[in-house]
């Protein structure tokens, strides 16, 4: 049974074979019947989107539940991400999202500590912890994800939760920069564009402030376009520039609609 719900599972990410919700889902119940909570968790997926069959979330959520409960950290993982977002009938609880986060970081899945890590930065919704955000982003890093690793590098840049240290940030964010991680670059464009552990750079932080956006970034996008909109590190190119602006003023980065104004454009 644990190799129909790992199946089940593939079948609806579509992870080495093709994405089949339809059949994923009889391979779910069967799974799940037989006491496999990974099974338990895949259905539950499916009865939360209402793929292969009928939507129903409230058995979806005491789905979770029991995989969570018995051990599943992809269980909890969900959960979590049910609590922070107010789902399946549920309020929206950033403090119980840490939690079920955190089980699941401790259990080995590790985006939940990133996801974890992330909720306890001030601002967020769960205790501000600087401290705890960074160790879960060490651990997230250390197990392979890059999210966690830009999150890490984030805590260095600013010497939150960790001593200051702009050579590991560096480091840092030029892996996920280079594991295809936008933010990353991002990341690495702050620092050459403020000098900080190298030399003030702004032709590279432009180049990595567009391959943030090429990655889909809109936070590099938004930089990019401020680049080209000033002419700095990059030849001016107002158009283009207050396109990309725009498109970080859409996902809610604040300053760059606030340039657009400046510069008498509509965000």
């Amino acid at each position: 049974m644990a190799s129909c719900a790992a199946l089940a599972a593939m079948l609806i990410n579509g992870e080495g074979v093709t994405k089949d919700p339809a059949r994923a889902r009889p391979l779910a119940e069967k799974s799940c019947a037989a006491g496999v909570l990974r099974g338990c968790n895949a259905l539950a997926l499916l009865l939360e989107r209402g793929e292969g069959g009928a939507k129903d979330e409230p058995r979806a959520l005491e789905l979770y539940r029991r995989a969570c409960d018995g051990g599943e950290p992809r269980g909890c993982a969900n959960l979590a991400g049910v609590h922070l977002n107010g789902k399946l009938g549920m309020p929206r609880d950033p403090a119980a999202a840490a939690q079920f986060y955190e089980m699941a970081c401790t259990a080995g899945i590790a985006s939940a500590c990133t996801s974890a890590g992330s909720l306890h930065v001030p601002g967020q919704g769960a205790s501000e912890d600087y401290a705890l955000a960074a160790t879960l982003f060490r651990k997230a890093c250390e197990g392979g994800d890059l999210d966690g690793c830009n999150g890490l590098g984030t805590s260095y840049a600013r010497g939150a939760g960790v001593p200051q240290d702009n050579a590991r940030a560096i480091e840092l964010f030029r892996r996920a920069c280079e594991g295809g991680k936008g933010s990353g670059c991002k990341g690495l464009g702050d620092m050459y564009q403020g000098g900080s552990g190298v030399p003030a750079d702004p032709v590279q932080a432009t180049k990595y402030y567009e391959r943030s956006c090429d990655l889909g970034y809109s936070g590099g996008c938004a930089y990019q376009g401020n680049a080209l909109v000033n002419g700095s590190g990059v030849r001016k190119d107002r158009a283009r520039g207050v396109s990309l602006l725009r498109k970080g003023c859409r996902d809610k980065y604040a300053w760059a609609c606030n340039k657009l104004r400046d510069l008498g454009e509509a965000p």
